[in-house]
């Protein structure tokens, strides 16, 4: 069975080296990021223009598809260090267009488990940056639902989801 870690920008080396502790070094491991080409993407923010507006072309420009480009391969490379860390050999995929569906789209007819981080669950809001600190004591927080990648994921993936908790 092959082990997909599903990284973005901001979980790669440690998703990759927590997989690796679950997983072991028994089997092959594909690390996967995907350039998100939607509207709120990463091409999209380094538009820095709304989608849509009249008169704007919807073409990404070569240079910021260049730069999303190398952001990626930096993603990629760190969690390619973090995998060579942990002692696990891991192949390298880059996708482009919505997370999750390519995701899923990726893992069809593999025999695969799917890591994915889930940022969303673990963070404190109190600890937010920006937000002034509470003069209350802290309170235990309900568990917060998985972001809209991680949610997508588990509905739809054709095999095991593993649920990492970052944060």
């Amino acid at each position: 069975m092959t082990v997909v870690v599903a990284i973005d920008r901001s979980n790669g080396k440690s998703l990759v080296a927590r997989a690796g502790k679950l997983f072991g070094t028994g089997s092959p491991y594909v690390l996967v990021h995907v350039i998100d080409t939607g509207p709120g993407g990463q091409l999209a923010m380094l538009l820095r223009s709304p989608p849509g507006l009249p008169g704007r072309s919807r073409r990404v420009p070569e240079s910021h598809a260049k730069a999303a480009d190398v952001v990626a391969e930096s993603v990629l490379s760190e969690a390619t260090n973090a995998a060579d860390a942990a002692g696990v050999g891991a192949e390298r995929v880059l996708l482009r267009g919505d997370p999750g569906r390519e995701i899923v789209s990726f893992l069809s007819g593999k025999d695969a488990i799917v890591v994915v981080g889930d940022r969303a669950a673990g963070s404190p809001r109190a600890t937010s940056p920006g937000r002034p600190p509470s003069l209350h004591p802290p309170v235990a927080e309900a568990p917060r639902p998985p972001g809209k990648t991680a949610r997508f994921i588990i509905d739809h993936a054709p095999c095991d989801v593993a649920i990492v908790r970052l944060g």
